[in-house]
């Protein structure tokens, strides 16, 4: 077999591994797209500089596993796939706001309803005096159980909407998306986008999978500036 045809059936066989992920279950697509993604993700941290590079944003602000997921979905070359992931990713956590906040409504109802305690049934019993029991405050439920979990309701919300945003930005270009969105993304969460560490970040990712392309900040500001939409202007200055 020609070096020609061998790339191209193993060009094929990628195509064709994609589409039955694609075909498959949510579940099982999910799962198949995470590992090849997580495959990704560990041939960039390999890369020189990378470490130090995240944890500089991450000291910014930024998470740092948002990050490199990013820089992964840029270099994956299915320029749908950045978006099924995030979507993903955002429902997930949608779904776990949703289950926080029926958790913390079923322990209210525990914490008001005495039959749930053990004082009403000895009194009933005549095991205890009706004088003893103690009966629940409508503050138990406000105590700070209560509290860490809306908190962590509105987080996983408040996530989930960033991740919206960057599906929103990044759709403006498709062939660029992961770019778009990781600039939207490092600007929303470290109020600068940080064009030079975005760009060493791209041709680290890029070198990764053999792809040999520089990126440099003003290539990165001149994309962002013609596809994301001007940021307003009580927002903290931006920063190259």
């Amino acid at each position: 077999m020609s070096l020609e045809s061998h790339e191209g059936s193993q060009k094929e066989g990628t195509r064709g591994t994609r589409k039955q992920s694609r075909d498959l279950s949510p579940t099982v697509s999910f799962e198949l797209e995470e590992r090849e993604l997580k495959n990704l993700e560990g041939k960039i941290l390999k890369i020189p500089l990378v470490e130090r590079r995240l944890n500089r944003l991450a000291k910014a602000g930024a998470d740092r596993k948002q990050v490199l997921q990013l820089l992964a979905l840029a270099v994956f070359g299915d320029p749908e796939h950045w978006r099924r992931v995030v979507k993903q990713k955002r429902d997930a956590l949608k779904s776990l706001a949703r289950r926080l906040r029926r958790v913390t409504e079923d322990a209210e109802l525990l914490a008001q309803d005495p039959l749930f305690g053990d004082q009403f049934w000895l009194a009933l019993l005549g095991m205890m005096r009706w004088e003893e029991v103690q009966w629940p405050a409508k503050s138990d439920p406000k105590a700070p159980f209560g509290n860490m979990m809306r908190n962590l309701a509105k987080h996983a919300e408040n996530k989930a909407t960033n991740l919206g945003e960057v599906l929103r930005e990044g759709a403006m270009h498709e062939r660029n998306g992961a770019i778009v969105a990781l600039s939207h993304y490092i600007r929303q969460t470290t109020g600068r986008y940080h064009d030079d560490q975005v760009a060493r970040l791209l041709t680290d990712a890029h070198d990764a999978v053999d792809v040999t392309k520089d990126f440099n900040a003003p290539q990165i500001k001149k994309s962002r500036q013609r596809h994301l939409r001007p940021t307003p202007r009580n927002t903290p200055s931006q920063s190259h």
